[in-house]
């Protein structure tokens, strides 16, 4: 018996005897269930009243889970001894002997109690060893009544033994757990009582696999600090459980059994493991242990390493199907499968081109409906290409039914296009693909692709420069290259590259450029497959160095080897985008031509024709450089043009060698570009087309060099090149009126600024000089100098340009990390910016930025601070004071007001603020302190906890007050129970009142994206107050998991601690990878060394975290003691 969870990666807690927790971890997908166990410490007494409550316990959990709880106090894991292995030996032999002994008697017609009367016989008067799982009782929960557990059909565990009957083709778990001698043996096996379905069959075979590919997983070696650290010795199980629907579950009313919420068939395979010194030993196998499945074919690992040396991606592709081929043949005739029959290969691998781990589809085709004798072959077939370890995605249907699938779905219709024999009839093959021939309409077929196209491409937010991209299925990837060939031999127009040239669909240098992108893409797919060990098409950051590797591709001039190679793709990925859009509108124009030759003159060099700008003449470019600025300008003034047409692109694909040095300084150029710039639309639709058709980058070379450039600073989630492109967007998005409701304030300032083409500058440069090394903001400073002395913009607003790009971080950084409450910060902030226009322009370029790193990063608190900052800049510079007393006296006026509306008597509130510092009144805006006083004012002398919570007024989140008297431990108390509930902290403030009472906000936001703040407001008040008055412990913090992004590209963690200027305090900057309990753990260590916090500021930037703390205590003047802190910080939140 083994717990279920919710993903198979998973986290158990083990309760040791002195109270401590272990943490174990198994590994897996979010799409299968299960867990591995550890061994239990021998039991003196192995009677049924004692071993029953050495059995794992399941109970469940908040998130419908099913979670294992150790009972008994012996069962921490151990390191064993030669002694104690023997004794596992022996006893999981037996266990194993159990599912021997039964396997006859699963048939039809008997009944799950009968079986497990039979084991329990067996296991008592055979072996004289003791059922485990019998009259087991853990707390609240009824005895288990049986001595095995057997799961049927869409029983996922702990199926309870009863009268039911087996019925030909059910699906059966049978798990037994023996105790001999005080020691464990824990198995468990699938049965199929008759003659099983295929599903039944696959689900069961695919997790048989999985059990042994985790098994291959348990080494004696590993990187150091992920997860629990495997030594030999060690001994537990390992036992998927994988649902053929969905993995949601639904426990019984007997509290112990758990099916398949949707009633889905689910299969479990178990076995006991020892970790030996060289890598493992599987315990629970007998005479009647099924063998370890052919998990590779050895041709196949001869094939995969013949290409790793020779690298010919075609041969290889061409040698699997040809393996696959051979392999199905054999079955085919070894199965006595009827010579009417045809078995077609279809999909990619009727293209002939399987990369390692494809996919394997298989068309059995029939000439009438199968009768009796022709199904059970079919089933023997599929399963015998299963077993000789193929994975196969297989169909049987009539040549009708076929045709009738090809009609409604356009997906079967495709995958039949690209049928081929491989063995069988081959005149029914014949007959099939001529029926099919008939069946495709080349319009229809064409507008359905295109439609397909576009939702597979909006799953990718139209962009292939994820990170992280799919290499077959992005824009740009392999599908797209293949779906033009869908379409062209749909059409008739041809089937390869060389033959559209034939055809005049592209040119020799098109077709040229096609294959060697093709080449690339399957060069990467294959290589990437072989790495994985598994179907993977997702460039993920663990894989992409070692990705790069094989590509010859090391660490220089600052950078990794994986973003060269990602640089690379994105670059074949922006021209396979190019060459498709060419092709799509050659194909169209084939395809829907349209009779109407009218043309609308725009300019000498252009023409508008049918929605398109197009050129008067091939030669255009050649004649005229100057016109292909002029085309991007026309494209933004020209309504109705909705985009160049493929003469065009194509004219500008051939025209890269004109956009050399003398073009670029052209002054004319120079004015076009400008012109560009200063146009009231279509800016942002100009400049990305420019960078797609890399016009952009020919103009601005150092544009140029950050194209597919990426970021791992664990925060930007595009590459520079679409950053900067992001964030001109969001500029341009304040300036028109649909999308003023967005962010009102930020379009009220746009609308009243003068010139604004000086933000797109600027939004163009201040990111330009990423990867050169050096500061990127001075560099970019530099080039974006030089940009406007070459292109005329005069002297202020060249200053202007070069101040924003200079310090486009700047007010990020006040906001975020600095104590806006102070007025010598606001002095200086304002002393900085200098006038108006300049705050508003770099508010304006801050807020874009920040909008245009990641959709995570922004949030309406971030919002809040630098509008914030903005207000109380904007009235400096207009010649007020920062003035404490009356900014303090205008709060408390402002407050008093709203608490006038809420019906709070007038003296009120005088029990609380005479209580309170100046500070509070400063670091609270006035909406707050009305809230809290009208909450706190009844209950200033509380001796219990106070603890509201209401809905954030800005944005999502959860506003916590908490108020009680003082003690050093109590935000780290806060902070423990905020990350029990997986709530994540945006902000701390924290005061303290004259008479010792801690007054703390909060502000939080559920890690469940679903999460109905309204909702959980009254739990937070109940739990937290509850959690407050326990005398409890500190408990040791989790170390949460960090995602695959913080785990291949970690940061270095860092604790700065300094002296604020006045003395007074301390400031403390952390950086590190976010992970959960980070803050909690360094709340803890503060706390352990009696320091308070005063105000947290935590700056959450994606995958990192930049938090900035104000600290109070003794022990920071002490030298020696403020080592020991930074020391146990850095220890605290090292990854």
């Amino acid at each position: 018996m083994t717990p279920l969870n919710k993903h198979v990666r998973s986290i158990v807690i083990e309760r040791g005897a002195d109270g401590r927790d272990d943490e174990r971890a198994g590994g897996g997908t979010p799409t299968g269930t299960g867990s591995g166990r550890r061994r239990a410490h021998p039991i003196r007494d192995s009677t049924p009243a004692m071993h029953a409550r050495a059995v794992h316990a399941r109970q469940r959990c908040d998130n419908g889970a099913i979670q294992c709880v150790m009972c008994v106090h012996s069962m921490a894991i151990t390191i064993n001894h030669e002694h104690d292995i023997e004794k596992m030996r022996v006893a999981c032999r037996l266990a194993s002997e159990v599912l021997d002994y039964i396997t006859p008697f699963v048939k039809p017609g008997i009944t799950t109690g009968e079986l497990d009367r039979l084991c329990h016989e067996y296991m008592v008067n055979v072996q004289h060893t003791v059922p485990a799982p019998l009259n087991y009782q853990p707390p609240g929960y009824p005895p288990y009544p049986k001595a095995t557990c057997i799961s049927v059909n869409d029983v996922i565990c702990h199926g309870i033994p009863g009268d039911k009957q087996l019925k030909s083709g059910d699906a059966l778990n049978i798990d037994i757990t023996v105790i001999k001698d005080g020691y464990f043996g824990d198995t468990s096996r699938m049965f199929i009582a008759g003659d099983g379905s295929i599903l039944a069959k696959r689900l069961a075979q695919v997790t048989y696999e999985c059990m042994w590919l985790g098994i291959e997983q348990i080494l004696h070696y590993g990187r150091p600090g992920t997860g629990l650290e495997i030594q030999p010795g060690m001994i537990f199980t390992v036992e998927p459980m994988i649902n053929a629907g969905h993995r949601d579950v639904r426990t019984m009313p007997d509290q112990w059994t758990v099916k398949t919420r949707d009633r889905s068939l689910s299969a479990q395979w178990e076995h006991t493991v020892l970790v030996t010194q060289t890598g493992h030993e599987v315990l629970t196998v007998s005479a009647g242990t099924p063998a370890k499945p052919p998990i590779a074919v050895a041709a196949k690992v001869q094939l995969l390493e013949r290409f790793a040396d020779a690298g010919n991606v075609d041969t290889l592709m061409r040698s699997l199907a040809r393996l696959v081929d051979g392999v199905l043949i054999n079955a085919w005739h070894a199965c006595g499968m009827p010579p009417a029959l045809t078995l077609l290969a279809v999909g990619g691998y009727g293209r002939g081109e399987l990369a390692p781990h494809s996919d394997i589809d298989i068309l059995v085709l029939l000439d009438s409906e199968p009768n009796e004798d022709l199904e059970p072959r079919i089933e023997r077939f599929i399963g015998l290409a299963w077993d000789l370890g193929f994975e196969l995605g297989s169909s049987v249907r009539t040549v009708e039914q076929c045709l009738d699938e090809a009609r409604q779905d356009i997906t079967v219709q495709t995958s039949l296009f690209e049928a081929r024999r491989i063995v069988g009839n081959i005149t029914l093959q014949q007959a099939f693909l001529a029926r099919l021939q008939e069946t495709p309409d080349p319009h229809a077929f064409f507008t359905a692709k295109m439609l397909e196209m576009r939702q597979r491409h909006a799953k990718f937010q139209d962009s292939p420069y994820s990170l992280e991209p799919n290499c077959k299925e992005s824009p740009g990837g392999l599908r797209d290259l293949q779906l033009i060939l869908w379409i062209t031999r749909a059409a008739g127009f041809g089937n390869s590259w060389q033959e559209l040239e034939a055809r005049g669909l592209i040119t020799v240098r098109e077709c040229r450029e096609l294959h060697r992108n093709e080449q690339f893409l399957k060069m990467l797919r294959a290589r990437l497959h072989m790495l994985a060990g598994r179907r993977q098409d997702i460039l993920v950051f663990d894989l992409q160095s070692a990705l790069a590797e094989t590509f010859g591709y090391r660490c220089a001039h600052g950078r990794r080897a994986s973003e060269q190679l990602m640089r690379r793709y994105y670059w074949v990925a922006k021209a396979v985008t190019q060459l498709e859009t060419i092709l799509i509108q050659n194909i169209e124009a084939r395809l829907f031509p349209r009779t109407s030759g009218i043309t609308r003159r725009l300019s000498e060099h252009f023409v508008e024709k049918q929605g398109m700008l197009e050129i008067v003449d091939d030669d255009v470019f050649q004649r005229a450089p100057n016109a292909i600025l002029e085309a991007f300008l026309l494209y933004e003034q020209v309504h109705g043009i909705q985009g160049l047409s493929v003469r065009t692109l194509r004219a500008l694909y051939n025209a890269r060698e004109i956009m050399n040095r003398n073009w670029r300084r052209d002054p004319q150029n120079r004015r076009l570009f400008m012109e560009i710039l200063k146009q009231p639309e279509g800016i942002t639709h100009a400049l990305r087309l420019m960078n797609q058709t890399s016009v952009l980058g020919c103009y601005l070379l150092n544009f140029r060099r950050i194209v597919g450039q990426m970021q791992h600073d664990l925060y930007h989630v595009y590459t520079v090149d679409q950053h900067i492109l992001m964030v001109l967007r969001n500029l341009r998005r304040f300036a028109i009126a649909e999308h003023a409701h967005e962010y009102p304030f930020c379009s009220q300032l746009f609308a009243n600024f003068e010139r604004p083409w000086v933000l797109y500058i600027a939004a163009l440069f201040h990111d330009i000089a990423k990867g050169r090394g050096g500061d990127h903001s001075k560099l970019g400073t530099a080039d974006a100098r030089r940009f406007c002395r070459e292109h005329s913009v005069d002297a202020q607003d060249t200053a202007l340009v070069a101040w924003l790009v200079e310090h486009h971080l700047t007010m990020s950084q006040v906001a975020q990390k600095q104590d806006t409450s102070d007025p010598d910060v606001i002095r200086r902030f304002a002393g900085l910016v200098r006038d108006e226009r300049q705050l508003t322009a770099l508010y304006l370029l801050t807020v874009a930025d920040i909008r245009g790193t990641s959709p995570k990063v922004w949030n309406a608190w971030k919002g809040k601070l630098l509008e914030d900052l903005y207000r109380v800049t904007q009235n400096v510079l207009g010649g007020a004071r920062p003035d404490q007393h009356a900014e303090l006296r205008a709060r408390q006026e402002q407050a008093l007001a709203q608490l006038r509306l809420q019906a709070v008597p007038d003296s009120a509130h005088r029990v609380l603020w005479d209580q309170i510092d100046v500070g509070y009144f400063l670091r609270h805006d006035v909406a707050d302190i009305a809230w809290q006083t009208r909450m706190l004012h009844r209950h200033v002398q509380s001796d219990t906890p106070i603890v509201q919570a209401r809905p954030s007024p800005i944005g999502d989140g959860l506003q916590v007050l908490v108020y009680l008297k003082d003690r050093p431990d109590l935000f780290a108390g806060i902070c423990a129970y905020f990350e029990h509930s997986g709530l994540s902290v945006l902000d701390a403030r924290v005061s303290t009142t004259r008479h010792g009472y801690a007054l703390d906000n909060f502000l939080v936001v559920s890690t469940d994206e679903d999460a109905h703040y309204r909702d959980i407001a009254n739990l937070v008040e109940q739990q937290l107050a509850a959690r407050l008055t326990s005398p409890d412990l500190l408990p040791e913090p989790s170390k949460g998991r960090l995602s695959r992004l913080s785990r291949t590209f970690p940061i270095t963690p860092r604790v700065d601690l300094r002296a604020d200027e006045q003395g007074q305090y301390y400031l403390m900057s952390i950086s590190a990878n976010d992970r959960l309990g980070l803050l909690y753990g360094i709340a803890r260590v503060l706390a352990n060394h009696r320091v308070s916090i005063r105000t947290a500021r935590i700056n959450t930037l994606g995958e990192r975290v930049e938090d900035v703390f104000l600290l109070d205590g003794n022990s920071l003047a002490n030298g020696r003691k403020q080592i020991q802190l930074e020391t146990e910080l850095l220890r605290a939140i090292a990854v």
